[in-house]
């Protein structure tokens, strides 16, 4: 019968945007997990270059003392 058809191709459409909306749900739910992870390793990169930088920084001072002393 006609309404039964449409009853279902009512009902299938439900269920394909119910998934649709759970599939952006976890990409959203995944790239915010993401952009966290990136961030977390890029602040390490960077504290770890700012600690080289005052490494090398130290190690120049004591370098010119000796060379001046």
């Amino acid at each position: 019968p006609p309404l039964e058809v449409e009853r279902q191709y009512e009902e299938q459409m439900a269920n394909a945007r119910g998934e649709a909306h759970e599939l952006l749900e976890s990409a959203k739910a995944n790239a915010v997990q993401e952009k966290r992870e990136i961030l977390a390793a890029a602040r390490g990169e960077a504290e770890a270059v700012k600690e080289k930088a005052r490494k090398d920084i130290e190690r120049e001072k004591v370098r010119r003392a000796r060379e001046e002393g």
